[in-house]
């Protein structure tokens, strides 16, 4: 027998994976055997400066993953109270995320951080890593 992948925060082309257990009882649950897929939005900035505007489908996201820029670029996002992303970054510069208009957090070149959105723009949730 096969069941699903969980998914969190988006869509997945689903892969059939082992069925997996519940464990536990009506008021506190754990899903073993299951994979956790969380939804990716790409960008290539072409070794160019222009910085990367999420469409609707991208801010629905949980991982930025950003490559090849000519110069340190920026992630233009809605900063929702409470939105968290996984920003990777792989542009060759620092990379940051921010409300238009913002500061936001820079992530440094060939690391991963933590974000959350507060409602004005982005607050760090882990150090560079």
């Amino acid at each position: 027998m096969t069941d699903k992948a969980v998914c969190v925060g988006g869509e997945h082309n689903h892969r059939d994976l082992p069925t997996g257990n519940v464990i536990g009882d009506a008021d506190e649950q754990t899903l073993t055997n299951k994979e956790v897929l969380l939804p990716i939005a790409t960008h290539d900035f072409g070794a160019g400066s222009t910085d990367w505007e999420l469409s609707e489908a991208e801010q629905k996201k949980t991982v930025l993953r950003g490559t090849n820029a000519g110069v340190a670029v920026a992630i233009i996002a809605t900063p929702t109270d409470g939105k968290v992303f996984a920003v990777k970054n792989g542009v060759g510069f620092s990379l940051t995320i921010k409300a238009s208009g913002q500061t936001g957090v820079s992530v440094a070149d060939g690391t991963t951080a933590l974000v959350i959105g507060n409602g004005t723009d982005f607050e760090r949730l882990t150090a560079d890593a």
